[in-house]
């Protein structure tokens, strides 16, 4: 599978919604992911990002370093950042790493498309 089809990106009326068709995450991938992403948002004005790892087995520490990149790029935009989808192993990783309280994370798509449909809290 070549990394153009790794990834899909959707944009609905809460959010663009990149999902991940792939096992392992790698750089490669997580840099084409970053790269998508921000030419699709800068596109449409303040649209939030919806992460689903549904088909994710693992996801490495550097990883995640990008993806906190990913998370600090989209807030200072005033963006939100949802990721959906983690399976057991990944959930843990981040709460280990204690970052598992800066992400808005759902457990599923529809979830998350009603948190960010809705005004978020002060």
């Amino acid at each position: 599978m070549s990394v153009k089809q790794s990834i899909t990106l959707e944009e609905t009326p809460e959010a663009l919604v990149a999902t991940i068709l792939v096992e392992n995450l790698d750089y490669m991938l997580i840099d084409k992911l970053q790269r998508c992403i921000g030419a699709q948002t800068t596109m449409a004005d303040k649209l939030n990002v919806i992460l689903d790892f549904g088909r994710v087995g693992h996801i490495s520490s550097m990883l995640m370093g990008a993806l906190l990149k990913m998370l600090t790029h989209l807030g200072e935009d005033g963006r939100r950042f949802a990721l959906v989808g983690l399976n057991p192993h990944i959930c843990s990783s981040f709460k280990m790493m204690r970052i598992d309280t800066l992400f808005e994370i759902h457990e599923s798509l529809e979830e998350a498309q009603i948190a960010l449909g809705a005004p978020q809290a002060c």
